[in-house]
């Protein structure tokens, strides 16, 4: 029984491998924006400007601003139909519908099991992941209870970036890539260092550095991803086999992934 602990705790710590995953350029063109947040499956662009959000279509442009909330720290797409917007100044997350109508708010310093949220993403049918400050703490939020259930155990480490799908949570922190599913439980512990900032879709994740340099994580195999270009990277979106980046100066460059398994 010791071994098989031990041989999976080799398995979750597995190093970087030696075939970088090779992207190329595909489109480029000009987003006057301040953070690009990126694009659903109906290729529609989401990204904001002076602390509008924007949803921009083929054929419209729809936007929502809330000068009450203050900034946007974060906006998660990943059901179109129910976008979290999060405002981490007021520990407010807004649920917006499909043409980015308010369909909820909810300010967790009003709930009665008060948390100080610093990650707030979607979750699978009511529920949010909400990452606490206070409490160090993963926690999946069932909005219509107003209850919490924690997920793992506290971590000990800072923690960088958050990002998530219906059914597992990946928090970026100051050594580690953790992968948390809705269970409770910790599935996997990816040494790493120097990130920045993420992106998920399915089992992928892509990972950006300090230095710009892109990581991409398979269920524990972590890659290098290799671009034809330098480029600032400013936000980065992954969805399918394309790769967005957004340089905070108004380029978006879309890349599509070469060599696919």
């Amino acid at each position: 029984m010791r071994i098989f602990f031990i041989i999976c705790f080799i398995i979750s710590q597995l190093s970087f491998s030696q075939n970088d995953i090779v992207y190329k350029k595909v489109a480029s063109t000009t987003l006057e924006a301040d953070s690009f947040y990126g694009v659903d499956d109906f290729l529609n662009l989401y990204f904001s400007k002076k602390n509008v959000l924007y949803k921009q279509t083929d054929k419209t442009t729809y936007q929502y601003n809330n000068l009450v909330l203050s900034n946007i720290a974060s906006v998660d797409i990943l059901n179109p139909l129910r976008i979290t917007v999060f405002y981490k100044k007021l520990n407010t997350a807004e649920v917006l519908d499909n043409n980015l109508n308010s369909v909820l708010e909810i300010n967790f310093s009003l709930l009665t099991n008060f948390k100080n949220i610093q990650f707030a993403t979607t979750a699978n049918s009511n529920n949010n992941w909400v990452f606490d400050m206070n409490a160090q703490q993963l926690f999946i939020h069932d909005i219509n209870k107003a209850e919490f259930l924690p997920i793992g155990f506290p971590i000990q480490e800072t923690v960088i970036d958050m990002k998530s799908n219906y059914n597992f949570c990946w928090l970026l922190t100051s050594k580690h890539i953790l992968k948390y599913n809705t269970y409770g439980s910790l599935l996997s512990k990816i040494p790493f260092e120097n990130g920045k900032t993420m992106s998920s879709y399915k089992n992928n994740v892509v990972i950006v550095t300090t230095n710009n340099k892109i990581y991409n994580l398979n269920q524990t195999e972590l890659k290098a991803i290799s671009l034809p270009e330098s480029i600032l990277i400013q936000d980065i979106f992954l969805n399918k086999e394309n790769l967005y980046i957004f340089d905070g100066t108004n380029k978006l460059t879309t890349y599509s992934k070469q060599n696919i398994e």
